[in-house]
């Protein structure tokens, strides 16, 4: 992880974000994306686009694909990776929520938005993923 963390920093060393991944110097930073110093359009251009990095263009024909979400519109998420600690202490992720692994000790913090069909409105969704849950959980 700390070699993806050099290459985010590396890309982007003041909104520490490169092609959706994200890895804030706390939680803040990203939390309400539209204040300062991060603002909407830094994230269109950090964030990625439905489709990216998946197989979606190839599996569906344009027509069939939500309008919202291809061609320019400017749709976007990334995706926040915070060590559980730092992430409970800073107040990204509730103190009650899954812990994960010790050997795998990451929270997503993942964020979506997606541009209404009138002037000036979207959609933000915003959820924690924890990929390994510590079975017990008082690892």
């Amino acid at each position: 992880m700390d070699d993806l963390e050099t290459i985010v920093a590396t890309k982007s060393p003041t909104h520490r974000c490169w092609e959706g991944i994200c890895m804030p110097v706390n939680s803040t930073d990203l939390a309400i994306f539209e204040a300062n110093p991060v603002t909407y359009a830094d994230m269109i251009k950090l964030g990625a686009k439905y489709g990216q990095f998946t197989r979606s263009k190839l599996l569906a024909k344009e027509a069939d694909v939500n309008p919202a979400l291809s061609g320019d519109k400017k749709s976007r998420y990334w995706i926040e990776v915070f060590r559980y600690g730092e992430a409970v202490n800073s107040g990204a992720v509730a103190a009650n929520a899954a812990l994960p692994t010790m050997e795998a000790p990451y929270i997503y913090r993942i964020t979506a938005i997606a541009q209404g069909r009138k002037e000036g409105t979207r959609v933000v969704i915003r959820s924690i993923f924890v990929p390994y849950p510590a079975l017990n959980q008082n690892q």
